[in-house]
């Protein structure tokens, strides 16, 4: 019995983690405008940036947004129609991706 558990320990002490490299954007802030957001956040200051991606979620009616590219740090999104909006913003690194900043519940109305 406690050859095994001994064993099971080993094996999970084994486990290889991955981490990512590719940062995830910081100080993503959304200022309303009269038909959507400009938002901005800080420079990827990260070696192997490619572009920052963006994508949004409209709860009315459960729509997704196609994903955005720009290789500047703000955005403007417009002419959106009236609703409840989340908005993800991340960091492509060419072979990886950042973790995405979600600002949620952004309203235009």
């Amino acid at each position: 019995m406690l050859t095994a558990l001994l064993t099971m320990l080993l094996v999970f002490s084994h486990v290889e983690t991955t981490t990512t490299t590719c940062p995830a954007p910081t100080n993503v802030q959304a200022d309303p405008i009269e038909d959507g957001f400009i938002l901005d956040w800080d420079n990827c200051l990260c070696s192997s940036f490619d572009s920052y991606k963006l994508q949004y979620y409209r709860h009315e009616d459960s729509y997704t947004s196609s994903v955005y590219s720009t290789g500047s740090s703000t955005y403007t999104f417009s002419n959106l129609p009236n609703g409840t909006y989340d908005i993800s913003v991340w960091i492509d690194c060419g072979t990886e991706v950042g973790e995405a900043i979600v600002i949620e519940d952004l309203v235009v109305d």
